[in-house]
């Protein structure tokens, strides 16, 4: 999966947005522009609401309208818009909720799975995002489903139907830390001609450091657990 920095006016202010590129689909952003139309065209009075909100809140904070708008989802191949998908606003205490579609005509083709893997993909790779919830309605076995397959895990009753959800992997640093500090202590202790003693004190400088950000990373999680009651 690939990330497109892609140059994009908002409010008068350059800012960077991303499209998110899969083997079968590009998902793009909106801009404040391109929302504001999906607002005036939008015949579904429900939709309506739901890009006047997603509008809104991008206005309000701009440096977080990733989170706030809407991102159209295109095949590849000939750029044909087959569904969207979005944020219900930025973080809290370390949790996001998404909401996504696919038009009836392309359903079957795993093209759900495909786009909400690469969302849950992208928002974990934002420090502040340690979980991620969904909503479906009641009837909706299919998107139940996809959430199930991703590794979403019914959790309550939500306002539209089961809700879904899934916790960031926890990070292991140690052993990375270790690799790394290992080969610093190897070309330290080359110069020094201490090989040996090199190569210890890099690990163990590795070993620490790597206990220490999984203990912060622990701490984080734990923190935003008891800020949202659980």
């Amino acid at each position: 999966m690939l990330f497109q920095t892609i140059a994009a006016c908002n409010e008068g202010k350059k800012m960077k947005m991303k499209a998110i590129k899969t083997k079968r689909l590009i998902i793009t952003p909106l801009t404040s522009e391109e929302l504001h139309t999906a607002v005036h065209d939008e015949t579904d009075a429900h939709m309506k609401q739901v890009f006047s909100k997603m509008l809104a809140g991008g206005k309000a904070s701009p440096q977080q309208w990733l989170w706030h708008t809407n991102w159209r989802i295109a095949l590849r191949e000939d750029s044909k818009i087959i569904g969207s998908l979005g944020f219900r606003g930025a973080p809290q205490n370390g949790e996001v909720e998404l909401g996504y579609g696919i038009h009836p005509e392309y359903e079957g083709n795993g093209y759900a799975s495909e786009a909400v893997k690469a969302a849950v993909d992208w928002a974990f790779g934002q420090p502040e995002v340690y979980f991620i919830v969904a909503e479906t309605e009641p009837e909706n076995k299919a998107s139940q489903r996809v959430l199930e397959k991703l590794g979403f895990a019914p959790v309550a009753q939500g306002e539209e139907g089961p809700r879904f959800e899934k916790e960031r992997p926890s990070t292991s640093w140690i052993s990375t830390c270790m690799c790394i500090g290992a080969g610093f202590g190897m070309a330290y202790g080359v110069a020094m001609d201490q090989l040996a003693l090199g190569m210890c004190f890099g690990v163990a400088i590795g070993v620490g450091l790597g206990s220490a950000m999984d203990a912060a990373d622990a701490k984080k999680r734990a923190d935003y657990n008891t800020l949202r009651g659980k």
